[in-house]
């Protein structure tokens, strides 16, 4: 039994290309004592940014979260037959220690939102808002990257909590799908609108929370503009993100490691809310690990709307 796995041949630098890649045949590894053989059903692609604290080198399996199914358990955890949520690499087959391991959890909606608005995206959002910025009924929350996994489930459980939501997204489509499918309040299409003058009319008062997950001149421009409420607060979910300009605004960080007590409540909650049909969301799926290599680079070059998937 071959285990095909996608390698990184050349780290991406600023520019992406499939022939960074190569896709290699080896081995299916055998659990250890203790360990468990996993076989990938589906895979996230996220940009080698924000999460990944260190930068994969040369020769290293390409990072991807997966759903997986346990086919070999020496664990005292998971069982032979168990569906798991995991870091396990582009690639069919890995062995896991069962740490950091989660059960898949998604109550009616299908087992690939595990990796979407149920899955570390979902559970950014939820810890930032609710556990780090402490929204309030009333409040007005801007989202920025509105378009994205994080950034849609950020605004969705924003308005859920009975705040006006104010989205920023990278495209016409992404708006229009934040407003009509997502129902933000508004969404502000950056690319062709007036960032600031549109706030100003949307938020005339003031934003109290601004959700930020790609970081960069967005930021910048919100602060240096006065655009935050006396109140407001900025929420971080980049790990090493840069630090806005100004030192005198409150800047939140969300590290879900610290939260994974409130995992439970976030499972109870996420799956009641899609039960009732409060949460939206978009996926871009592409089948077989042998495309991994260019669906990744779209979504490195920010080409990908929703949650860029691979259909094992």
């Amino acid at each position: 039994m071959m285990n095909l796995q996608v390698r990184i041949k050349k780290p991406p630098n600023g520019t992406c290309s499939p022939d960074d890649f190569e896709i290699m045949e080896t081995e299916t590894p055998a659990p250890g004592k203790g360990e468990m053989l996993c076989r990938s059903k589906w895979l996230s692609l996220d940009p080698l940014t924000g999460r990944y604290r260190s930068q994969p080198g040369s020769g290293h399996v390409l990072p991807a979260q997966a759903i997986c199914d346990v086919v070999d358990s020496r664990n005292d955890v998971f069982n032979t037959g168990d569906i798991v949520v995991m870091e396990a690499g582009v690639q069919n087959y890995c062995v896991s220690s069962g740490l950091s391991v989660h059960r898949v959890r998604t109550g009616s909606a299908p087992a690939s939102v595990a990796l979407g608005i149920m899955g570390d995206p979902g559970f950014t959002a939820y810890c930032g808002l609710l556990e780090v910025a402490h929204i309030r009924q009333g409040e007005t929350v801007l989202v920025s990257a509105a378009g994205g996994p994080v950034g849609a489930m950020a605004g969705q459980i924003a308005r859920i909590k009975g705040c006006k939501v104010i989205g920023i997204a990278a495209s016409r489509e992404q708006s229009e799908w934040c407003v009509r499918e997502a129902h933000f309040h508004a969404c502000i299409d950056e690319r062709a609108e007036p960032l600031e003058e549109r706030l100003r009319q949307l938020a005339p008062k003031g934003v109290d929370a601004l959700f930020d997950s790609p970081g960069g001149e967005v930021v910048n421009a919100i602060i240096s503009g006065d655009h935050l409420s006396l109140t407001g607060r900025v929420v971080r979910c980049i790990p090493n993100g840069a630090s806005p300009m100004s030192t005198a605004v409150r800047v939140l960080h969300v590290d879900i490691s610290a939260h994974e007590q409130r995992r439970e409540a976030f499972f109870k909650d996420v799956i009641a809310w899609f039960a009732e049909g409060h949460l939206r969301y978009r996926e871009d799926v592409v089948e077989g690990l042998r495309n991994a290599p260019t669906h990744f680079c779209r979504v490195m070059r920010g080409e990908s709307f929703g949650r860029a998937l691979i259909k094992a």
